[in-house]
């Protein structure tokens, strides 16, 4: 593809994101209004979209399909909002306005919000929503590991008051309505998700993070009928389509743990790529799990 056709092509790929930023749509949505905007009068079929749609999640866009509506669910930067603006924005939600009209207009001002910050803030939003959610120790001390991640301090912690060991705070996860603190221990060489209720910060130490790159994400390849088919899942984005139909999937949301149960399911068609001791800890369930036929 010569440079004209490559920047034709990236021009489309643009116009089709700024269509979804507007509105969910379909594909033939998506094809008529890019005839209609084309000087050349090409046509624009199906496949030539799904192409379109899969540059844009290979660039960390989240993009869902419901029915035949596709529609953006996040996309980055990852900008983070605190726990007194993601609070903001639940009270603006909630709040009794005396038009309906002003309500609509609300509404989808922070559906818009939502879509261009990560997915931490808005479970965080969901998650406070449920009445049994309304605890303040848990939210200062959600507060303060965020803190704690901002100053990149290493922490002193005990996990269900086991021995304490020293960590890194790196990020703070919500999954299936339990919160996880994410932290490196560099005397193990990993990362850990750990929940909430199980930690106990003991102190923050003077001591900065070294700066070596922590790597906490999880990548697998999928094959066959379930790459074609895969739809993905909160905190996951495809970043690369290979020519044999297989793709490669980040995950950087769901802990290791539920992760490699649900992967298990799907068989020789998944394979977990990196860090190699997530790859060896799906090797040992495998291996335990065929020990139990043994």
């Amino acid at each position: 593809m010569d440079k004209a056709n490559t920047c034709e092509a990236s021009l489309r790929v643009f116009r089709t994101f700024l269509l979804l930023l507007e509105k969910d749509v379909t594909i033939k949505e998506i094809s008529d209004y890019l005839k209609s905007v084309d000087e050349d009068g090409n046509i624009f079929t199906r496949e030539v979209i799904l192409k379109y749609l899969n540059t844009l999640r290979i660039a960390g866009i989240n993009i869902s399909r419901n029915g035949n509506r596709y529609s953006i669910l996040k996309c980055p930067p990852n900008n983070y909002l605190t726990t007194q603006e993601t609070e903001g924005m639940l009270f603006l939600d909630n709040y009794d306005y005396p038009k309906m009209e002003t309500k609509r207009i609300v509404s989808e001002f922070l559906l818009k919000v939502e879509k261009r910050f990560s997915p931490f803030p808005q479970t965080l939003k969901d998650y406070y929503k449920e009445p049994s959610r309304e605890n303040d120790e848990e939210r200062n001390l959600i507060e303060k590991f965020q803190k704690y991640i901002d100053e990149k301090l290493k922490l002193k912690i005990s996990v269900n008051e086991n021995q304490p060991i020293i960590v890194t705070p790196i990020a703070i996860k919500c999954y299936e309505n339990n919160i996880f603190f994410n932290v490196y221990c560099s005397s193990k060489g990993r990362s850990y998700d750990l929940k909430i209720d199980e930690v106990k910060i003991i102190e923050q130490l003077p001591v900065t993070n070294n700066g070596a790159l922590i790597n906490y994400n999880i990548l697998f390849k999928l094959k066959g009928r379930l790459a074609s088919g895969y739809v993905l899942k909160n905190g996951e984005r495809i970043i690369e389509s290979l020519d044999n139909g297989e793709i490669i999937v980040l995950n950087n949301k769901e802990p290791e743990n539920s992760l490699l149960k649900r992967l298990m399911r799907y068989g020789i068609l998944c394979e977990v790529i990196s860090p190699s001791d997530t790859r060896n800890n799906m090797k040992n369930l495998i291996q335990n799990t065929i020990n139990l036929y043994q």
